[in-house]
């Protein structure tokens, strides 16, 4: 009975660890910054989950209710530190948007659950998105916006985990590093490569892709950071010059 029960429970474990692995969840709250029009403020559950494999998912509860609009889509925004009341009247245009679809339609039901799967775009920090943002395009009108508390390292197994990879297929050669420093990214994608002194002097930045040599002739002796950053995956490497 003993060996069954701690089979159960390491079993427990390794489903929770992949689990915590596979996504992470984060709930929309401050719903009901519509004052100009209150019957579209949104109620009920919404929930973003960052998943792996570079996807992020929208999903709407059962208790979920708004007013129904002709084209209303939902959105998952950075606010760049603008407040609330700021962004009700920012143009949708202008605000760093991941596009999740719509939520409501002349033939789309406005209230109860509904899921969207969208990738994030390339070169997305999804680390920077805090905002989910409905908005109607026929009545060129802000629907209502809730807040999610940022996807980071620190609350999220899944950007760890991408990190390590990331960092596994980046290669930077020689350290120390005399006259010249070569980066091999081994990726098809855009890398933003920056290199700073510790007292956060830029040096070097620049995108770019596949294989880079950066001359460090007229680098002093010293400590540098190179930055790599693609999408929501950062690494920071330490550099010496002798």
């Amino acid at each position: 009975m003993k060996t069954k029960l701690l089979l159960y429970v390491i079993f427990g474990i390794l489903f929770t660890t992949n689990t915590t692995n596979a996504q992470c969840t984060q709930q929309a709250i401050e719903f009901g910054n519509n004052f100009s029009t209150p019957m579209y403020n949104i109620t009920g559950d919404v929930s973003v989950t960052l998943n792996g494999g570079q996807t992020i998912t929208l999903d709407t509860g059962t208790n979920f209710m708004t007013a129904a609009g002709p084209d209303v889509n939902a959105y998952l925004v950075k606010s760049n530190g603008m407040s609330n009341a700021q962004l009700t009247t920012t143009p949708l245009a202008s605000l760093d948007n991941i596009h999740f679809g719509l939520i409501s339609s002349n033939t789309v039901n406005q209230n109860g659950a509904k899921s969207f799967t969208v990738n994030i775009p390339s070169g997305v920090n999804i680390e920077e998105y805090d905002t989910v943002f409905f908005y109607c395009f026929q009545f060129s009108a802000f629907w209502d916006l809730g807040k999610i508390t940022p996807f980071t390292t620190a609350n999220c197994t899944v950007l760890g985990i991408e990190d390590n990879i990331f960092e596994k297929q980046l290669n930077v050669y020689p350290n120390p590093i005399k006259n010249s420093l070569h980066i091999n990214t081994g990726l098809a994608e855009t890398v933003n490569i920056k290199i700073y002194t510790i007292l956060g002097e830029i040096l070097f930045d620049k995108k770019i892709t596949n294989t880079t040599t950066i001359n460090t002739q007229h680098f002093k002796q010293g400590i540098y950071l190179v930055e790599m950053t693609s999408g929501n995956k950062k690494i920071i490497k330490k550099l010496i010059k002798n």
